[in-house]
């Protein structure tokens, strides 16, 4: 099975030469970027454009028999959080390999939308000003008030569009295979995300800016005690996240 978006992501394939889903999983232009078990991802080229085609292997047993692929799954959260006004990288297509009445493997096709990243431009000195910080926090609170927790939310994940020069628009949230949706998370998820952005910017803010930025996510206009049990948690996640080695980096 092999769906895609439109007419340009007809072209896309069309150019990668991949018109099956087997095409997809056994693609191999362009550069491997990430490795582990059971998926890569690549970073490819065509006409002119690049696009990040991303595999997934044999899965569980369990994800085997699922009607939904991890490729499907990812394709449409893309859908979904664009649909409710976030700024995510366009899906182009996702192919499903199926045998013996199972998903076996499947492939998804996203286009790049820049290679800076909110942590990049911490690291090259530029800091944006509290008001983009303040619009990240509405940002964050309304992705969490519809069900929505993304469990990795870290600068390397906040990407900005080619051309921006000294502008700081609203970045473009990634790896959104990584995302869940509740009717209600739990407070312990929403706090993860919170920890892992105050994590990966810790070395480049102030306590000042971390403490706005968690009112401002709070509805608060000073310090209580409920910001208090908030912060606390966040920072013990961070401080752990500190201590962590990623297994994949």
């Amino acid at each position: 099975m092999l769906q895609c978006s439109g007419a340009h992501a007809e072209e896309v394939l069309k150019r990668l030469e991949i018109s099956s889903c087997s095409d997809g999983l056994t693609h191999e232009s362009g550069d491997l970027i990430r490795q582990m078990p059971g998926r890569e991802t690549w970073r490819v080229e065509s006409g002119g454009q690049f696009f990040f085609l991303k595999k997934y292997g044999l899965p569980s047993i369990m994800r085997r028999f699922s009607k939904l692929s991890p490729a499907k799954v990812e394709y449409l959260r893309h859908w979904e959080l664009a649909d409710a006004g976030f700024a995510v990288p366009e899906a182009m297509a996702f192919g499903e390999y199926q045998r013996f009445g199972g998903i076996i493997g499947s492939f998804l096709l996203t286009q790049s939308v820049g290679e800076q990243t909110l942590l990049s431009r911490l690291e090259d000195g530029e800091v944006p000003g509290l008001d983009w910080w303040l619009e990240l926090a509405d940002m964050l609170k309304a992705f969490h008030s519809l069900g929505y927790y993304h469990r990795d939310f870290y600068a390397n994940h906040l990407h900005f569009g080619d051309g921006v020069g000294s502008d700081w628009p609203p970045p473009y949230i990634l790896d959104l295979q990584r995302v869940v949706k509740k009717p209600k998370p739990r407070r312990r998820w929403l706090v993860k995300d919170l920890a892992g952005l105050r994590f990966s910017c810790r070395n480049y803010l102030s306590d000042d800016f971390h403490q706005q930025f968690l009112l401002h996510y709070l509805g608060k206009s000073k310090v209580d005690r409920e910001f208090a049990i908030w912060d606390k948690k966040v920072q013990a996640k961070a401080d752990f996240m500190a201590k962590h080695v990623p297994k994949y980096p």
